[in-house]
């Protein structure tokens, strides 16, 4: 076995007799399945082949055989695939030993017949077999010498300027570039970079750069961004000569890179670049993301694309690439940096100082303290269990535990029918705050929202004559449980009357401002003394989980004791419920 040539832990080198073994393409190469009668036709450039069948894709040329297999999964209800890779299967190719693993299959056939000189269908297979060596024979490319990986060489960025379209806002532009990058994946280590494009607004410029694979053997999302592997061939990754020379052009040590980027994934693949290839500079410059404009509770789903079409930006497009999607972000840019934008379910809107915002929207959407201008305080906190509840081991067959918050909805208006809470009504105040920001439009939404109503007697009912039967079969399961739960939790709610609200009337839903009256909450239960939270979960199991429960019960308990009650269902592993149990806990909350 040779050394190991390439460095994605992904990748596993193999010899041809493995790969002859683990690949039905070169085993079964026939009239009927050959590159030629593939349904996705293949593409044919400089003898190398690609084609896809379900979820594996082989690439054949001059020195590797190469073999990925695909994962994938699906989102909005099974009707969008998102592929990644699973596996990478590479074999250095001698020039022989790929051309005879047929042989010895052949060999090893005729040793068969002679053993079994009776049989039809191992005459059979060796015919076909010996057909099969004709298209294997045509298939596989020349063989050429070893792979080499990409040598380091100086490139002038002059030979990759390209003229932009003219910018007329000269002065934002003279503050700002937009950088882009195209990746073979989503890991930010181990994933190469397959193209880096820096657009100048100021100058009307952009450097637009491919560079080779090296940690992987093959391009494998060709379908995302456009880039083929023959792109790349000839390619030099970047030098240190060639990085001081961008810096130097663009003026990058004084002015902001800007980029459109989740978890800041573009600047942890270049650091991994840089870092790779002993690169020194990058971690000096200023940086800024365009989506630190938008705030919303989902960031990773707020796509460049989506944004680009809901503000009539043109020039988006279903292939990525790094230079065009540089245009369309600078674009972006000058459309939100003085209006951010604010995404509440699907609905997007445009920021307003006047809108008053919710202490829950603060709490979990990233980005909008600071669009806000809103700093929340770091708090501490200590919690006395006050009160614990078993659901009894014979009725929990009859409990589910329901996907996305349709198990708190059901629990909170159980326990809200049998205290007898006054609901408040806050319909007022709610619409015309929510009217204080400006509609931009929607984008589509990755949640399946069913309308309902909720019923005097704790049960839940369609509010909809359009339902689905799957819809109407879930709410007839929600009120099975609740009829159960309704009947078993008596001494919980007896405990939660007397002990947390003694005897006075509960409100649901009270509305509280904070003091510089810049936001807003709803209390799930409280009266003039106490307010207690519900959750269908263990508030205490996660760090990250409770800060956000502990800043939210800071600011809407107005110096009231504070409770919350923990309905935890208890799983397997396999997803079957175990235990159903009810805590309540009095916390203490300061500064």
């Amino acid at each position: 076995m040779k050394k190991k040539l390439f460095k994605d832990p992904l990748v596993k080198q193999i010899s041809c007799r493995e790969f002859y073994e683990i690949s039905n393409f070169l085993r079964d190469c026939n009239d009927n399945n050959n590159l030629d009668n593939i349904k996705e036709p293949f593409k044919k450039h400089q003898f190398i082949f690609y084609y896809l069948i379900n979820d594996v894709y082989y690439k054949l040329t001059q020195n590797l055989l190469i073999k990925v297999i695909y994962k994938y999964k699906f989102k909005n209800y099974g009707t969008v695939p998102i592929y990644s890779v699973s596996n990478i299967y590479v074999a250095i190719r001698d020039g022989k030993e790929e051309y005879s693993c047929l042989d010895r299959e052949l060999n090893d056939l005729t040793q068969e017949i002679l053993k079994h000189p009776k049989s039809k269908k191992l005459p059979q297979r060796y015919k076909e077999l010996l057909k099969n060596k004709k298209y294997i024979f045509k298939t596989l490319p020349k063989f050429e010498n070893e792979y080499t990986a990409p040598l380091s060489e100086f490139v002038d960025i002059k030979s990759n300027i390209v003229n932009i379209e003219k910018e007329a806002n000269k002065q934002l532009a003279k503050e700002h570039v937009v950088l882009d990058i195209e990746t073979n994946g989503l890991r930010s280590a181990n994933d190469d970079v397959l193209s880096i494009s820096i657009y100048d607004p100021y100058k009307d410029v952009a450097y637009n750069r491919f560079l080779p694979n090296e940690l992987q053997p093959v391009v494998v999302n060709s379908y995302l961004h456009g880039i083929k592997d023959i792109d790349l061939i000839g390619k030099s990754p970047i030098t240190q000569e060639e990085f001081d020379q961008i810096i130097d052009f663009f003026n990058l040590n004084n002015r902001t890179i800007l980029s459109y980027s989740g978890s800041k994934f573009d600047y942890d693949c270049l650091n991994h670049y840089f870092i790779r290839h002993g690169i020194q500079g990058w971690d000096k410059l200023n940086f800024k993301n365009i989506k630190d404009f938008i705030a919303s509770y989902a960031s990773g789903e707020v796509t460049k694309d989506a944004m680009c079409q809901l503000l009539g930006i043109n020039g988006v497009s279903d292939i990525h690439t790094s230079l065009n999607d540089c245009i369309l972000e600078w674009k972006l840019f000058k459309n939100i940096c003085n209006n951010p934008l604010v995404i509440i379910n699907e609905h997007v809107y445009q920021y307003s100082m006047d809108y008053k915002v919710p202490i829950t929207y603060l709490i979990n959407y990233a980005n909008l303290q600071d669009i806000a201008n809103i700093k929340l305080k770091d708090l501490h906190y200590s919690k006395n269990t006050i009160y614990e509840f078993f659901l009894p081991q014979n009725l929990i067959k009859k409990i589910k535990k329901f996907d996305t918050n349709i198990s708190g909805i059901e629990i909170e208006h159980i326990i809200n029918t049998l205290l007898d809470v006054k609901k408040c009504d806050n319909n007022e105040f709610l619409v015309a705050n929510k009217r204080g920001l400006k509609h931009i439009g929607s984008i589509e939404s990755s949640y399946h929202t069913i309308p309902i109503t909720q019923e005097t007697d704790g049960t839940l009912k369609l509010a909809t004559t359009k339902a689905t039967k799957e819809e109407k079969e879930l709410i007839d399961d929600i009120n099975s449980v609740s009829k159960v739960l309704m009947n078993e939790i008596t001494p919980l709610i007896d405990f939660i009357k007397e002990n947390i609200f003694n005897g006075e009337n509960v409100f649901s839903q009270e509305l509280i401002f904070s003091n510089n009256n810049k936001s807003f909450g709803l209390c799930d239960l409280s009266d003039k003394n106490s307010i207690m939270e519900i959750k269908t979960f263990d508030v205490f199991k996660n760090k990250y989980t409770i800060d956000k429960i502990i800043k939210q019960l800071y600011y809407t308990s107005n110096n009231r004791k504070v409770f919350v009650l923990s309905c935890i269902f208890d799983e397997t592993c396999n997803g079957i419920l175990k235990n159903l149990k009810f805590i309540i806990d009095k916390l203490d909350i300061w500064e």
